[in-house]
């Protein structure tokens, strides 16, 4: 097989086989993998970089795993593409945290105020 003349998701394929990633990962929680073991099918560089989650191969995608640079020579698989309800539960939880903080800062800048009108 030549390595540049896979796709990144055939390559992401093979490299999952090999490495036996996905028990790893459920063993594990996450898999270190080097650039050189990358390197093995595809450049890292090309393998490794992703804008969004849509954007991932279907390999990794499909098995909800993201891969994060751990130096400049090795990475971090895991499943850090989070679920669909965690992340509308990440945003309400922001949301209630915004709002305890307005309320907190409303209520000091009242007594702020009350203190210099009895002075």
């Amino acid at each position: 097989m030549q390595k540049n003349k896979i796709s990144a998701n055939e390559a992401w394929k093979e490299i999952i086989k090999k490495y036996d990633i996905i028990n790893r990962i459920n063993e594990n929680g996450i898999f270190h993998i080097k650039a050189s073991e990358i390197k093995e099918f595809k450049e890292p560089r090309l393998m490794a970089k992703w804008d969004c989650t849509s954007a991932l191969p279907e390999a990794l995608r499909n098995n909800k795993i993201n891969i994060l640079p751990n130096s400049r020579s090795s990475y971090v698989l895991g499943r850090f593409i989070p679920e669909r309800y965690s992340i509308s539960i990440f945003y309400f939880l922001i949301l209630r945290l915004f709002n305890c903080f307005r309320v907190i800062s409303e209520t000091i800048r009242t007594r702020s105020s009350r203190n210099k009108q009895e002075n």
